[in-house]
């Protein structure tokens, strides 16, 4: 993109001497952008594009002029590349626009002219503007297969895909990636395997999170599972890159009631976190989610320990009475309660409690109410245990319905204290 053009050098040495010293300056400005330093590249740039102006004016045959037309084109398209590189979105576009005018002079080919339609279509998109910049993509699109660019032809895809699924239209947004993907796989510019690779797992990524938006899990997980396949080929198992996928994979696997198979994901995803970002609340979250799939594996030393390291996150971020915090510290005490350690259960159930003062009554409210009765029954303290097995109960059967798993867990407890109150044999037998 940003290297002069090697035609035919116009005749007479004023000419010769502007042209070589355009070239110069276009190179220097090359090394300067690819050293990031792009305010330094541009300055190379604009010497470089006033030296052209000078040449169009002297020459006068038209085959020479569409030459230096073709380098100017690439000059502004270099100039628009710096620009978007700082975030000036708007200098960019119109460096592309005169980019564009000066390609259509100089009878640029119809892969050239796509490019410069993309470039404008980034713009676009970078400053949310998705309905002007889908055009400018399908205008890529169709000069990419005018000129039979598999690489541009995907390129294009995807970036249409991304505008409709910017746009919410996550079933438009699949079928363009699955096309991109088939391009892609008899794409022969992509000669590199690891980059053909790489590239395949991006794709299937993309796809993946569309048909995980449409809410079709099975299709999903296929997807993600080969996009995690494709990319640990690549970039190695724990790689940074593979984090998105580790949260998906691992949502499904919960939403399929699939825990053991979710917790290898978390795990990484938790490693990851604790490396690069201990404190954040992604990484209370995270740790929430695995402390909740290991409860579910009886792993309830983890479960606690994790749960104790998520509420430290969380207290700094969220309110005391949040839903988030909450439900972490339901799952502590549940784990403590299956750890036998009522004492710490208790404690952390009426924290919930003060809590839940400010929140009102929810299903929450009955799982910490649940929760305190159980560990007063475990410190043999039955007669505080009844009344919040009774409210507890009362709770889960109206919220929840007297079948329900948890309801008839509650009853349970319920009748349990009660036997023991009572000291009937029979009773605590049953």
């Amino acid at each position: 993109m940003r290297q002069m053009g090697s035609g035919a050098l116009v005749p007479g040495k004023r000419l010769q001497q502007i042209c070589l010293r355009a070239r110069s300056l276009v190179e220097e400005g090359d090394r300067l952008y690819d050293t990031i330093d792009y305010l330094a590249a541009l300055k190379r740039y604009r010497q470089a594009m006033t030296i052209t102006r000078q040449a169009l004016k002297m020459e006068t045959r038209k085959r020479a002029q569409k030459l230096w037309h073709r380098r100017r084109a690439r000059i502004l398209r270099n100039m628009g590349d710096c620009w978007y590189r700082l975030g000036n979105f708007d200098r960019a576009e119109c460096c592309y626009y005169f980019a564009l005018r000066s390609s259509r002079r100089s009878g640029a080919s119809a892969s050239a002219l796509a490019r410069v339609y993309k470039d404008l279509g980034d713009c676009r998109y970078s400053k949310e503007d998705v309905v002007s910049a889908e055009k400018f993509y399908r205008r890529c699109l169709q000069l990419a297969r005018r000129a039979k660019h598999k690489l541009l032809l995907v390129v294009s895809l995807l970036d249409l895909a991304d505008c409709f699924r910017r746009r919410g239209d996550f079933r438009g947004a699949q079928v363009r990636y699955a096309k991109a993907l088939v391009t892609q796989e008899a794409c022969a510019e992509l000669d590199r395997k690891s980059v053909a690779i790489a590239a395949r797992g991006d794709i299937l990524e993309a796809v993946g999170e569309c048909y995980f938006r449409l809410r079709d899990n099975a299709r999903a997980k296929h997807c993600f599972e080969q996009a995690l396949e494709c990319k640990s080929r690549v970039f190695g198992s724990d790689d940074p890159c593979l984090r998105d996928l580790w949260l998906r994979l691992s949502h499904i696997h919960v939403a399929e009631q699939q825990s053991v198979l979710a917790v290898p994901h978390l795990e990484r995803l938790v490693a990851l976190l604790r490396k690069y970002d201990p404190s954040s609340l992604e990484t209370a979250r995270t740790k929430t989610r695995l402390a909740q799939c290991l409860a579910v594996q009886h792993r309830n030393i983890e479960c606690a320990q994790l749960c104790e390291e998520a509420v430290q996150i969380l207290e700094k971020h969220l309110e005391p009475a949040s839903g988030e915090l909450r439900q972490c510290l339901i799952s502590q005490a549940n784990a403590f309660c299956w750890l036998n350690q009522y004492v710490d259960a208790e404690r952390v159930a009426r924290r919930l409690l003060k809590e839940d003062s400010a929140a009102g009554l929810d299903l929450q409210t009955a799982r910490a109410v649940h929760l305190l009765g159980v560990s007063l029954a475990g410190q043999q303290k039955y007669a505080e245990a009844l009344p919040h097995h009774k409210t507890g109960f009362a709770l889960f059967n109206r919220i929840k319905g007297p079948q329900d798993p948890e309801t008839v867990s509650s009853a349970q407890h319920l009748r349990l204290t009660e036997a023991y109150l009572s000291k009937n044999p029979s009773d605590l037998k049953s």
